[in-house]
């Protein structure tokens, strides 16, 4: 049996066949294709090869939270610590604690105060030696073991002047974290409080 086929080059690059003998698209296209009349279509760039993947995003995972209070106690602000899937595996958040017990992701113009004050407060005024440590985390493991530790809330990269004032009169030995960043810490903190601490 004979078909009569049409075909069609269109505005937008592709072709049309038409059997006029009422053959099926499919049945039509494999015809041609088998008999080598399929035009040379000009090959289309791999879009999607150029296209990376996207790595997963995982939500931080909250992991702890500190707080940093007033001589009596009373919450100022607390630091946040959430586990992330990145190559620093960690992130911090820092939020203001209003007198209604509501928070806010600014500290304005929150009183800004070392980890753990009213331990601060207590070893000073006792002559008991104060330990600064890089972050929260050293600052209790150095308190599970019966010392007074405390910290400064913004970690290794920043020493708030305003912190020099809690260790006037103190005994401060600094520990800093075993690295680059720990030991320019050290020597940050070393320079604000030779002029106020023992």
């Amino acid at each position: 049996m004979e078909a009569v086929i049409s075909a069609v080059y269109k505005d937008d690059g592709n072709y049309l066949f038409k059997c006029f003998s009422g053959c099926d698209q499919h049945t039509v296209f494999q015809t041609i294709k088998d008999m080598g009349l399929l035009p040379q279509l000009p090959e289309r760039p791999e879009y999607l090869s150029s296209i990376k993947p996207i790595p997963y995003i995982q939500t931080p995972i909250f992991q702890q939270e500190w707080h940093y209070t007033d001589e009596d106690g009373v919450t100022l602000f607390v630091k946040q610590r959430f586990k992330t899937n990145d190559a620093k595996g960690k992130t911090y958040k820092t939020l203001r604690v209003m007198p209604d017990n509501s928070r806010q992701t600014k500290l304005g113009d929150c009183r800004i105060v070392p980890y753990k004050l009213p331990d601060l407060i207590q070893a000073t005024a006792a002559g008991r030696v104060v330990y600064i440590t890089e972050g929260e985390k050293a600052a209790d493991a150095l308190g599970s073991l019966g010392v007074v530790a405390t910290t400064s809330h913004a970690g290794s990269g920043n020493w708030s002047p305003e912190l020099n004032q809690y260790f006037a009169g103190a005994n401060v030995v600094i520990v800093p974290d075993n690295d680059q960043a720990g030991w320019n810490y050290a020597h940050r903190v070393v320079e604000a409080l030779l002029p106020v601490a023992k």
